[in-house]
């Protein structure tokens, strides 16, 4: 602290007590600095109390008095003259006290005490200041002639401000001897020691954590992120962290950079000035506070509450870091949840979190999402010239376009030099790993094949201390070999267990473990590719062959749809790149053969009477599904078009043929929309059907990314079509990605004669509409115009997707406004009057809001209701929703709920009843039934008595499924799980467990029942009894019984998957036998392999 606060002799500070907040030593400091540039006598009264009032500063010059509220907001402020104020932090708003009052009334004392001392007629002057800065996003006012309220810039104008009251220099001093205040000779007396000890522990903290943290932020390198759905960089990461009042989470997979990310941020935010606290989420065992210890201790820190207070002292806004959550403990994620929240409210603190997966209970906490995913191209060229690589080099181009993380792009830096052409992802690990272990690399590569080799068939991810040992000794190796290992970064220790430090490692060397055995044999070569065992390491095994004639035979046998797209991009090298491709090429020759002769015939059974001929079909494209994938790389490439849009070709000359030679009248087109809907649209059965039908699903819009290639094929496409089929191929492949300006005049061309098209073309040529709402004019006017002249031509059912199109491309913007004066119609007509019918349409007015031309004017006017009557539309709405067709009923019971009131409860009772076994939707019955159970629960209003009658096992689980949701959303049950409360519903469920429970476990607590992703959820909450069912039913696999039995969740691999899910999560140590049982299965194994990954990880974790 530079500032010599006394160095003018004419100017007097008193103090009443040492300053404890930083904000008053900020005020003091710029006060100081105004008045010494003035050189005239002043008094400067320090944290003083007068007339039952505490006045933080109060300046006195011959000109003016001055009072001074000192605040310091670490968090965005609203306020105005009257009412209380509010801080904005994470989870909504918090009352604080009005300043302005405050000052007001420390003015209105010191007038009082004035007069104690000498007359005066008028008052002080007196201001709100905000030191060091008001936080972004507060919205306070300015005050008034009798407070002024601003920021530290405001104090230079206030103090040259005259004031009505005045005193002289002698009267000042008789003021400050009443006040018992003390005369301060030097600068350290003005402050408390609390503070001088907070700057200090601030100083140290903030070296020590910069000097742990910093030299990882120099690693990050800036990439772009997505956030609401946009772009944004580096930079706006580090802003929203601490701009935003609310948390954030950074989401993506592993290795792609979330925790370089989130130090970046957290250095960046301590350069910002505010506090960060950097923690591990796998450290977190069951006490937050030693959590946080723990940390702070490494940071020379003698505890975190430590930091906690100097932070407030210093008026710093504390944002914890919390890196790894998906590494949390299972079975206290939900505890963290809670302690990030408790901590957050208790201290006003930020969260930040990186994970792989949404945090358990995120209702919990107000985080904005993050999402990072695979690296971009951009960035795979910024880390290869961080090491100086040359990233236009060919093999380099080619390696960066078939690798998947950040991980892979920083060995590409690392061994560029020396991975050969044409290499596969396994040799650019095999290299890394050879150039680590240098002189020991025989001997490493040995012992590290034989070590993952050992793991893979023990179904492990880790080894202790003591059998790594052991193997090592089993092999001879050296004392310097082993360090030579330790030291490389190829393997990590935590507490006594040893494993792989990256699950890439790991599959490459399964691999090199795996070429080391099989020996050339390819037999077992296929064996090993086919087990679950190898699942994630099968495209490593296969980049390991280096024989080309064993490769190319190897090939002809996979029957695996992933290895052979992953193949054709490149990742097991330019070998089986250049087989899978001409495999690809002929298998593509013989499909368009194949539509060539394409018979058709006409049948009496099923829904179109026209069916393709299986014996014109070619047994040679029996496999041909395998490759459809990799096909779809391939057109996202630019490649293959020409064959796909001459299949289409031979197929519509084929349906044009069939249909005249069947006709029944002249310019009857029944027939040709029943012949192109079974090729296009119905067949699974031709390889062009299993193609044009990925396409159309939108399955080849998922997994890849467009290039320039792509886009010249499909204009040049485009150009050249003209049969049905061609159209609806483009149509379903620009929506990919096109500038829909550069084809607009085509669609236009085609709608206007769409009325003779087949159905399905009909269908996707208005859904494509949508995507031309901001095409150029005169052509958006015009396409509205062809559109409208469309409804004359078109059946009710196809204009009701017409009228759709025109108004997602704002075609019905007049419109809608014109029709806002029916919806107040319905809606008065609704609200005043009683009985089935008008319930009835205020449930059709309410579905509206969702499904309706003018959806959204629905929704503003029913939300633009006072609340008495959004209460009663609602309930209404409640009472009149039809059962067969619920849709939208389950928003309507949150909705209920929000308003807090019980007596909703009389209309959300019904629904609690058991659903319908034969319903239209199984899904929105059971959200319904469990959204009743939360919603009587949050409102203490007690379960019916009578919920339907139960006949089967899975009624008696359900109902009690229904009541375990209830109690947990009970708040006054705070242990669901060992409450008595929940002890029948739980007994249900065991007495059950072999057949029926887990089928209605997964029922209830499908992802798709929650609209947010935040529905409580029975396993967090009970999952003593989740983990006791799940592990029952993996050994009665055979006796489950489901609630529905027409297709909804009604099989025997989907639960058991969900069992397995659930050991995984919540099992332990002596779970990991039973799903080692698992891992050859070929339906099972890939998940119990991975729920033991799980139940290791967090075995290693609790080290």
């Amino acid at each position: 602290m530079s500032h010599d606060i006394t160095s003018c002799s004419s100017m007097r500070i008193c103090m009443g007590q040492p300053i404890e907040n930083r904000s008053e030593y900020e005020c003091l400091l710029a006060v100081h600095e105004v008045l010494m540039a003035l050189n005239e006598w002043s008094y400067i009264f320090v944290n003083f109390h007068v007339e039952g009032r505490q006045i933080d500063l109060a300046v006195f010059t011959a000109t003016t008095i001055l009072v001074i509220e000192a605040k310091g907001y670490s968090l965005p402020v609203t306020g105005e003259i009257n009412g209380p104020w509010l801080q904005h932090g994470p989870f909504g708003g918090k009352r604080i006290r009005n300043a302005y009052n405050q000052a007001l009334d420390g003015k209105y004392a010191l007038r009082n005490a004035i007069q104690k001392v000498t007359n005066i007629d008028s008052y002080p002057n007196a201001s709100v200041i905000i030191a060091p800065n008001i936080p972004k996003g507060s919205r306070l006012t300015i005050g008034d002639f009798k407070v002024h309220i601003g920021g530290l810039e405001l104090v230079p104008t206030i103090l040259q401000q005259a004031s009505g009251a005045n005193l002289t220099f002698v009267q000042c001093e008789k003021l400050a001897e009443q006040l018992g205040l003390e005369f301060i000779l030097n600068k350290d007396a003005v402050l408390n020691r609390t503070v001088l000890d907070a700057d200090r522990m601030y100083d140290i903290y903030t070296q020590s954590f910069l000097e742990f943290y910093e030299s990882y932020t120099k690693k990050i390198i800036n990439d772009k992120y997505n956030y609401s759905g946009e772009d944004i960089s580096l930079k706006d990461v580090n802003n929203l962290v601490t701009k935003d009042d609310s948390g954030l989470i950074i989401l993506g997979p592993s290795g792609c950079g979330k925790t370089l990310l989130t130090l970046s941020c957290a250095v960046s935010c301590i350069k910002a000035g505010y506090f960060p606290m950097v923690v591990a989420a796998k450290d977190f065992s069951n006490n937050f506070q030693n959590f946080l210890d723990k940390e702070m201790t490494l940071l020379h820190m003698n505890s975190a509450i430590s930091i906690i207070n100097s932070a407030k002292i210093l008026g710093k806004r504390i944002i914890l870091f919390l890196d790894g959550y998906n590494e949390c403990s299972e079975a206290v994620k939900i505890r963290l949840t809670r302690s990030l929240k408790a901590f957050s409210l208790r201290y006003d603190a930020g969260i930040v979190m990186s994970s792989q997966c949404e945090p358990e209970r995120a209702d919990l906490l107000n985080l904005q999402k993050v999402i990072i995913g695979q690296p971009s191209e951009e960035l795979k060229v910024a880390i290869l010239k961080a090491e100086n690589i040359d990233s236009t080099n060919e093999n380099i181009l080619r390696l960066l376009n078939v690798i998947h993380s950040g991980l892979e792009a920083y060995l590409i830096g690392k061994v560029a030099h020396l991975v050969p052409d044409g290499a596969s992802r396994f040799v650019l690990f095999d290299m890394f790993a050879r150039e680590k272990l240098k002189r020991y690399t025989s001997e490493g590569i040995c012992i590290l094949s034989i070590f993952a080799s050992v793991l893979i068939s023990k179904a492990r991810f880790s080894l202790s201390v003591r059998e790594f040992d052991r193997l090592c000794d089993s092999q001879r190796l050296s004392s310097d070999v082993q360090n030579e290992l330790y030291n490389s970064g190829l393997l990590k220790r935590r507490g006594d267990k040893i494993s792989f430090e990256h699950e890439l490692f790991f599959s490459s060397f399964i691999a090199e473990a795996v070429m080391r055995e099989a020996n050339g044999e390819i037999e077992n070569i296929i064996r090993l590719l086919s087990s679950p065992r190898y699942s994630l390491s099968k495209v490593f095994i296969l980049g390991a062959i280096e024989d080309n004639r064993l490769l190319n035979e190897v090939l002809e046998c996979v029957k695996d749809k992933e290895l052979i797209t992953a193949c054709a991009r490149g990742e097991c090298g330019s070998v089986a790149q250049t087989i899978v491709n001409e495999k690809v090429y002929n298998l593509l020759s013989m499909m368009v053969e194949e539509t060539k002769g394409l018979v058709f015939e006409i049948h009496h059974n099923g829904w179109h009477g026209v069916k393709v001929d299986k014996l014109s079909l070619s047994p040679a494209l029996e496999h041909f599904d395998l490759y459809i994938d990799a096909i779809s790389s391939g057109l996202v490439s630019g490649n293959y078009f020409d064959y796909v849009m001459s299949a289409c070709q031979y197929i519509d000359e084929a349906i044009a043929i069939f249909c005249e030679k069947n006709m029944i009248k002249k310019g009857d087109i029944s027939l040709h929309h029943i012949v192109f809907s079974e090729v296009y649209v119905m067949n699974r059965n031709s390889a062009f059907s299993k193609l044009i039908s990925f396409i159309v699903s939108g399955g080849i819009l998922f997994h890849y990314k467009t290039s320039g290639n792509f886009d010249q094929a499909l204009y040049q496409a485009w150009r050249d079509s003209y049969t049905f089929g061609q159209y609806y191929f483009l149509l379903a492949i620009s929506k990919f990605n096109i500038d829909t300006n550069k084809i607009i005049s085509i669609i236009i061309s085609l709608i206007e004669d769409s009325e003779i098209y087949p159905y399905h073309l009909q269908l996707e040529l208005f859904y494509f509409c949508k995507y031309c709402r901001d095409v150029g004019e005169p052509y958006h006017n015009w396409l509205i115009d062809v559109l409208e002249r469309s409804l004359e031509k078109h059946s009710p059912t196809m204009n009701a997707i017409i009228v759709e199109a025109i108004r997602d491309i704002g075609g019905l913007d007049k419109e809608e406004d014109n029709y806002l004066g029916i919806i107040k119609a319905e809606l008065e007509h609704v609200l005043s009057s009683d009985g089935v019918e008008s319930d009835k349409l205020a449930w059709l007015i309410y579905s509206n809001q969702f499904d309706h031309p003018f959806e959204s004017s629905y929704w503003q006017e029913i939300n633009d209701l006072d609340t008495s009557k959004q209460k009663l539309l609602f309930m209404k709405a409640c009472r009149g929703a039809n059962v067969s067709y619920s849709f939208f009923l389950g928003t309507l019971i949150n909705r209920l709920a929000d308003f807090n009131d019980p007596s909703v409860c009389s209309v959300i009772i019904p629904w609690t009843s058991l659903p319908g076994e034969d319903v239209f939707s199984p899904q929105v019955a059971i959200e319904v039934f469990v959204n009743a159970h939360e919603v009587l629960g949050r409102l203490g209003i007690p379960i019916p008595a009578y919920r339907g009658k139960p006949v089967t096992s899975t009624d008696d689980v359900l109902l009690a499924c229904g009541e375990l949701y209830y109690w947990i959303n009970r708040s006054d049950v705070e242990n669901p799980q060992e409450s008595s409360h929940t002890l029948t519903a739980r007994q249900i469920l065991m007495k059950h467990a072999r057949c029926s429970s887990i089928g209605v476990l997964q029922l209830t607590t499908s992802q798709f029942l929650s609209s947010n992703g935040t529905r409580k959820s029975l396993i967090d909450f009970y999952p003593l009894i989740s983990l006791r069912v799940a592990r029952e039913m993996i050994i009665a696999k055979e006796e489950q019984i489901f609630y529905f039995q027409h297709g909804f969740r009604d099989n025997i691999r989907s639960v058991t998957i969900f069992s397995i899910q659930i050991i995984g999560r919540l099992g332990d140590e002596t779970d990991l036998l039973l799903l080692n049982n698992l891992c050859d299965d070929e339906k099972f194994g890939t998940f119990a392999f991975d729920a033991i990954r799980k139940i290791e990880s967090r075995l290693i974790s609790s080290f």
